[in-house]
């Protein structure tokens, strides 16, 4: 299974209004299931400044194998979650429960992408 590297730059100062911090962070917890599939579940904001750590834990918990990201409970990503969540897609993971806005802008991306290359 391929999981991107992605590196992070130094984590910025929230400038999120009092009440919403609880939302600057990425939850994960992880299990398998019969099948032998990794099934990551994911909450919160996805941020580049969290995707080095994402990127371990799939690489330790998945290894080579393919691997699901539920992301039911995930409630903002950035530009470079959407490039991550892209690249994991492309190399087989499967990606679920997510909010469509993720679906449109990874196709948007997808389609900016290959229309810079043509």
């Amino acid at each position: 299974m391929f999981v991107p590297a992605i590196s992070c730059e130094e984590d910025r100062k929230s400038s999120s209004p009092a009440g919403f911090d609880e939302m600057k962070f990425l939850s994960l917890s992880s299990r398998k299931i019969a099948t032998g599939l990794v099934v990551l579940l994911l909450s919160g904001r996805i941020e580049r400044k969290h995707l080095t750590e994402l990127r371990e834990v799939l690489t330790a918990e998945a290894g080579s194998r393919n691997f699901i990201l539920d992301m039911r409970e995930v409630r903002l990503v950035d530009k470079d979650a959407i490039t991550f969540l892209s690249y994991c897609e492309a190399g087989g993971a499967e990606l679920r429960n997510y909010p469509p806005y993720i679906r449109e802008w990874i196709e948007r991306e997808r389609e900016a992408l290959s229309g810079s290359q043509a």
